[in-house]
This record gives C-alpha cells, sequence and structure tokens, in this order.
C-alpha cells in the first residue's frame, strides 16, 4: 500500500473516533430523535453504505490516550477499535491513567516505537512535554497523527481537532445570554496545560468580559476532566460560594 494509502486509513480510523465520540456525548448518553408523524418506507432505509476497501496488509496502529475515566475518551477508543476492525487493521491501546501522568504516555509511546507498530495516534497530554516522544517515533520511520489533545511538535502529519477558541466564545455567548441580569460563573477548566482546556478558559473569559459585565467568574479550578475529580471540584465551589447561577466546564 502506499503512504498516501497508510495516511488515508489512519485518518479513517481517528475519524472515525470522533464520530463515535459525539454519539457518546462528554458526560451523558446519546439523545434519542425527535418524533416524527410523517411515515418511514422501510425501502428508503440505508442497510449499506460504500466503504473503502480493506488494505492488502493487515496494520498495526498504536494509540495514546491520557486516560479513559471519562466517556469523552471511551467513545473515541470505541471508534478506533470499531473501524480498526473493519479494515482489517490491529489496534494497541494505551491510556497512562490521567493527565497527571505525562511519564507514562512517554513510555508508552517508546514501548509503541520499540514494537515498530506502522503509525501511531496520539491525544497528548501535555504539549510540550510529548514532543521528544513524538519526534523519536517520526525519525523511527512512524508517522504520527495528533487527535483532540495537541502536541507542540509540528513533525506529526496531520491533527484532528475542533476549534477550542470558537468552543470557548460559544459557550460564553450561552452562558451570558442566559444570565442577562447579572450572575456569579465559576469555572472548571480541566486538565492543566492541555491545548484544548487553556484555549477554551482563555476564550471563555475574553468573551464575558467583553460582551457580558453583568457576568461575574468567582473562581476557577484545573481538573482530571473526571466525573469524580468535578464532583469534588464542585463541592468545593458549593461550600466557598453562596450564590453560583452558572457553571463553566471545559
Amino acid at each position: 500500500m502506499t503512504e498516501k494509502c497508510m495516511e488515508n486509513l489512519i485518518r479513517r480510523c481517528a475519524a472515525a473516533s470522533v464520530v463515535a465520540l459525539m454519539m457518546a456525548g462528554c458526560g451523558g448518553g446519546t439523545q434519542p430523535p425527535a418524533a416524527s408523524s410523517a411515515p418511514v418506507s422501510p425501502a428508503n432505509a440505508v442497510t449499506e453504505y460504500p466503504r473503502p476497501a480493506k488494505p492488502a496488509k493487515s496494520y498495526r496502529i498504536g494509540v495514546s490516550i491520557p486516560h479513559l475515566a471519562n466517556p469523552h475518551y471511551v467513545g473515541q477508543a470505541y471508534g478506533y477499535i470499531d473501524e480498526a476492525q473493519q479494515l482489517g487493521a490491529q489496534i494497541t491501546l494505551l491510556e497512562a491513567g490521567g493527565y497527571e501522568h505525562l511519564d507514562k504516555q512517554v513510555s508508552q509511546m517508546e514501548d509503541l516505537v520499540a514494537s515498530r507498530v506502522d503509525a501511531i495516534i496520539i491525544a497528548a497530554i501535555s504539549g510540550p512535554g510529548t514532543v521528544g516522544a513524538v519526534e523519536a517515533a517520526v525519525a523511527a520511520g512512524i508517522p504520527v497523527i495528533n487527535v483532540n489533545v495537541m502536541t507542540d511538535s509540528d513533525k506529526v502529519v496531520t491533527r484532528i481537532r475542533s476549534d477550542d477558541d470558537v468552543i470557548g466564545r460559544m459557550q460564553a455567548d450561552f452562558m451570558g445570554e442566559r444570565l442577562k441580569s447579572g450572575g456569579n460563573v465559576v469555572m472548571l477548566r480541566g486538565a492543566p496545560g492541555t491545548s484544548w482546556a487553556e484555549i477554551r478558559g482563555n476564550a471563555f473569559r475574553q468573551q464575558i468580559a467583553a460582551k457580558y459585565p453583568t457576568v461575574k467568574i468567582l473562581g476557577e479550578q484545573y481538573s482530571q476532566s473526571t466525573p469524580a475529580d468535578g464532583l469534588r471540584l464542585m463541592e468545593d465551589f458549593l461550600q466557598t460560594f453562596p450564590q453560583i447561577n452558572g457553571v463553566y466546564n471545559g
């Protein structure tokens, strides 16, 4: 298979994880479709859809993610594994156990390089902290695709990401429109040092300050982006501030 075909295969595995993520949501389950009174004809139902041909070779793809304690990454994991099975690829999925375990993610990246996988997909725990591991993989001839949480390395084949600045501003607009007469907000920014937590949180603050001067941000905390950590921090906020009207969750 050509290098271009190999890149397309990896892109499909990564993109499928994003679809699974959107279906899983970031905290709750999927919402059922709205009821419709229009009749549905079985003849119009889609039962098959075009799929790319399986590669002649069964490629081995390593995936490195921060953890599986968040539905966000669980949804992505389903996408990686399901699409790999459809394409006849083999997935090695490694999770570091939390955003605080950069050393473990780096070690796992080194293990993937040593095992000579054909490609690596990484959601980076730290932008600067993963540069060495990413570039060591590239130097070994292993293409790296960066998904969701950005590494600072410019050696990756491509990046699949959301526009975190736009998301942060949209969150601010949503909050501001619902607190038009003013209110108090606390922020759960997400994992410290990650691209999405910093960009979204900063954009939220800037948009609130620029457009909604009656909305006051009482405080903010970073978290490991797990339900348990979020609960603990919200309990602390509720004890510290007697009136909270809104919560930003990165």
